[in-house]
């Protein structure tokens, strides 16, 4: 019988919770497979490290934002430094270790989340280059104008951030997901096992290839970054 040969580079991850520099260093010298490998394994799946304390908090955190968003409990996980306890944005953050100033990176792989959120997006663009709502001031029509092409191209990619879609006129999803996103960290602070965050952000994904794919990428970005 042949037993299984994992990948010697990933073989040296042995922890759940890798350091942020350990984690790097094994980036740099990773294939593709490698990173779609880590992605499914230490980025989506598991306790992230920030409910690590109490687990079935982060189940009741699922369950209340799934009965908001109409989803499965199933569907939605954590990324970022909530997932594996250390920061890997590069920059001045990079390994830095989650706590109260950081925020939590939710995520949702619902296709039919993500077909409402897409057909939101166009309904609001085609409002907004009609003039049939508009940005309070100058600030927010610079925003709105980014999230227009930025939004075209997630779009394409098989994902979409919450925040790109105003939260308010007639569109009822985004002030939806808005209230729960601000509700969220308050919830968790006075919850059994709670904790502090600044705040919380929703990425809504098309498919689990789409969310593989891309975290695949800012794996890949993260490892150049150090280089």
């Amino acid at each position: 019988m042949q037993p299984f040969r994992p990948n010697t580079i990933l073989t040296k991850l042995k922890t759940a919770y890798p350091q942020a520099e350990d984690l790097i260093e094994i980036l740099k010298d990773c294939r593709e497979e490698d990173r779609l490998t880590i992605s499914r394994l230490w980025m989506s799946e598991g306790i992230p490290f920030a409910f690590k304390e109490l687990p079935c908090l982060y189940e009741e955190v699922r369950v209340w934002l799934s009965n908001r968003l109409d989803i499965d409990p199933k569907e939605i996980t954590i990324i970022g430094s909530g997932r594996i306890g250390e920061s890997l944005t590069p920059g001045e953050n990079m390994g830095r270790p989650f706590g109260a100033h950081s925020d939590l990176d939710l995520v949702a792989i619902s296709n039919a989340l993500f077909e409402q959120m897409k057909q939101l997006f166009f309904k609001w663009g085609e409002a907004y280059e009609a003039g049939q709502i508009k940005p309070k001031n100058k600030r927010e029509t610079r925003f709105w104008n980014e999230n227009l092409r930025v939004c075209d191209d997630t779009i394409q990619r098989g994902f979409i951030d919450a925040n790109k879609i105003p939260n308010r006129g007639s569109y009822s999803l985004a002030k939806k997901i808005a209230q729960s996103l601000f509700l969220l960290p308050g919830k968790i602070k006075v919850s059994e096992g709670g904790f502090e965050i600044r705040t919380t952000s929703l990425r809504v994904y098309r498919d689990w290839n789409s969310f593989m794919r891309q975290v695949s990428l800012n794996l890949k970005i993260v490892a150049e970054s150090v280089r």
